[in-house]
């Protein structure tokens, strides 16, 4: 089966979908393979290393008009938020 032949079907598998899914399941599977405690702190450096990495990309960007960047993204991922209950039917 070649790949254009499924080109017509109407699948929900985009990045976004994809990226999503990935990332709910993640802590899930890092619980029952290393456990609980080791899953969340597993968890928290991701956390913090993505927290460190849009603080940094943001405020090099706006020369460090920190007030704003909170503003922007805490819309933006409220925005983000909003637009997956229609993916997960939440």
């Amino acid at each position: 089966m070649s790949t254009s032949s499924l080109s017509h079907l109407d699948l929900p598998l985009e990045r976004d979908i994809f990226l999503r899914t990935l990332v709910r399941e993640l802590p899930d599977v890092l619980e029952e393979m290393i456990g609980l405690n080791q899953a969340d702190g597993f968890i928290n450096i991701v956390g913090q290393n993505m927290g460190e990495w849009v603080n940094q990309t943001y405020l090099h960007q706006l020369n460090n008009a920190g007030c704003h960047v909170v503003i922007y993204l805490k819309k933006r991922v409220e925005a983000q938020g909003k637009e997956s209950h229609e993916y997960y039917g939440s």
